[in-house]
C-alpha cells in the first residue's frame, strides 16, 4: 500500500496548480465557484451552525489540499490549521488564502497517520476528500480523536458506494478533464479502485461504533450533494429561486435520504465524550 500512497502523493503534486474548481486568482470560472460555494462549502457552514462553533475555536483540516475548503471559515474568527502531505498543494493553498485576504492560517506538511500535534488541542477536526485515499481510515480517525478536545467534534467526509458520484467517477474520472487532467482518467475501472475507495455507510458507522466505543458518539449526519445529480438539482433551484430558505434544501436532502438516493457521500459528525 506504500506504493499506492506514494503514487497518490505524486499525482497530487502534479495537479496542485489546478486541483479543485476554484482558482487562486482570476474570474475565469465563476460558475465553478458557484458550484462549490453552494454545495460543499455551505454544508460545512451548516455543520458549524449546528455545533455552534465559537470565535477563537481551533480547527484542524486533514488533507487541506490547496485550500479550497478553508475559505469557508473566513467569517468565523476561528484559528485554522491545515495539514497535507503534498508540499506543492500547501504552496498553492498559501497563494489562494493570501489572495483572498484570509489571515492567521497555519499550513503544515505532515502525515495524517501520525499527526504532529499534542493531544486534545483542537475543538473541531475534519477531513473531506481524504477517506477514499486511505489504506486504513481507522488509524487516521484514531489520531483525530487523540488531538480533539473533550466534547470537541470530529467530522468525516465519507464517499458512498453506489452513489451518483461513485458511478460518475468510475466512468468519467475524478472530475472534468478541463480542470484536473489527472493520470487516473486513463485507468481501468479496477485500477481506479486502487486509488479511490468508496464505502458502505452502514458498515462505516458500525465499524466506528465498535472500534471507538466510549470515545466518540455520532451526533448527526449531513449529506454531501456535490457536483452530480441531486447537487445539480439543488443548485438549479437555488439559481431560479434565490429567496428560498436554507430549511427548504434541508427538506430536499431528507427526501432523497428517505428514498435511499446517495448523491455523493455524507459528513458524519461525532462528538468526543468525557471518559
Amino acid at each position: 500500500m506504500e506504493n499506492i500512497k506514494s503514487d497518490i502523493k505524486q499525482i497530487h503534486e502534479e495537479i496542485a496548480p489546478r486541483y479543485g474548481l476554484i482558482p487562486p486568482e482570476g474570474t475565469s470560472c465563476k460558475w465553478a465557484h458557484f458550484l462549490f460555494r453552494y454545495t460543499v462549502i455551505e454544508k460545512f457552514q451548516n455543520i458549524f451552525k449546528k455545533i455552534n462553533v465559537s470565535p477563537g475555536a481551533h480547527i484542524l483540516e486533514i488533507g487541506c489540499g490547496n485550500g479550497q475548503v478553508a475559505i469557508a471559515f473566513n467569517n468565523y474568527h476561528i484559528i485554522y490549521s491545515g495539514l497535507d502531505f503534498s508540499y506543492k498543494m500547501l504552496l498553492h493553498a498559501q497563494k489562494r488564502l493570501t489572495f483572498l485576504n484570509i489571515p492567521a492560517y497555519h499550513l503544515i506538511l505532515g502525515d495524517a497517520e501520525k499527526l504532529p500535534f499534542t493531544s486534545g488541542c483542537f475543538d473541531f477536526v475534519f477531513f473531506y476528500g481524504v477517506m477514499e485515499h486511505l489504506d486504513d481510515p481507522l488509524v487516521v480517525i484514531d489520531e483525530m480523536i487523540r488531538v480533539c478536545k473533550k466534547n470537541g467534534y470530529i467530522c468525516l467526509g465519507v464517499p458512498l458506494k453506489n452513489s451518483i458520484a461513485f458511478w460518475t467517477f468510475l466512468f468519467f474520472g475524478i472530475s472534468p478533464k478541463k480542470w484536473n487532467n489527472p493520470p487516473l482518467l486513463d485507468l481501468s475501472f479496477r485500477e481506479k479502485l486502487k486509488y479511490y475507495r468508496f464505502f458502505s455507510l452502514k458498515k462505516v458507522k458500525k465499524t466506528i461504533a465498535e472500534q471507538f466505543k466510549n470515545q466518540i458518539k455520532l451526533v448527526f449526519e449531513e449529506p454531501i450533494c456535490y457536483f452530480y445529480g441531486v447537487g445539480i438539482f439543488e443548485l438549479l433551484l437555488k439559481f431560479l429561486f434565490k429567496k428560498l430558505p436554507e430549511e427548504f434544501f434541508y427538506k430536499i436532502d431528507k427526501i432523497f435520504k428517505k428514498c435511499k438516493v446517495a448523491p455523493a457521500g455524507v459528513f458524519l459528525v461525532y462528538q468526543k465524550v468525557e471518559v
